[in-house]
This record gives structure tokens, sequence and C-alpha cells, in this order.
């Protein structure tokens, strides 16, 4: 469960950081265009521009995601299958 939780994480990261990147210089740089900030960035900085600022989120989406998995799996654990144990696990 741990594995498949962390791996999640990382890859929701990989997917959401760079548009979040793109949204913040949108909103800095009072731009109009996502493609055209987005090739800004990509001809001003590289291809790491999108990666900016990925440690503290990455770290964070793991945690998170580890945690909501082992606890699913616990709660599943404690409740039986019913009604009230599917809608007190999750």
């Amino acid at each position: 469960e741990i594995i498949p939780a962390a791996i999640s994480g990382c890859f929701a990261t990989a997917v959401g950081h760079p548009l979040d990147c793109v949204k913040v210089h949108m909103q800095t740089f009072n731009q109009k265009s996502t493609l055209r900030c987005a090739a800004a960035m990509l001809k001003r900085d590289g291809p790491l521009a999108f990666a900016r600022g990925i440690g503290a989120p990455l770290v964070n989406s793991v945690l998170m995601n580890t945690v909501m998995f082992v606890g699913f799996s616990e709660a599943k654990k404690l409740f039986p299958d019913s009604t009230t144990g599917a809608l007190l696990a999750g």
C-alpha cells in the first residue's frame, strides 16, 4: 500500500506542478494566454522552469497519499462490509 501511494503522489505532482507554475507566472506577470506564458517560460528558463519548487509539493503529496491509503486500508479492516462500515471507511 505504501509503494502505490508514493507512486500516485509522485505522478499527481509531476502532472499538476508544471501547470501550477504556469498559473503562478500568469498571475505574477499579468499574462492572458496560457500557451504564450508557457512558451515564454520555456524560452527564458528552459524545461526546468516547470519543475522549479517541486520538492515541497512532492514530499507533501507522497506523505498525504501514504497516510490516506494506509488509513483507508486500516479502516476497511476495522469496519466490516456493511453500509455503515463502507461509509465510515470512505
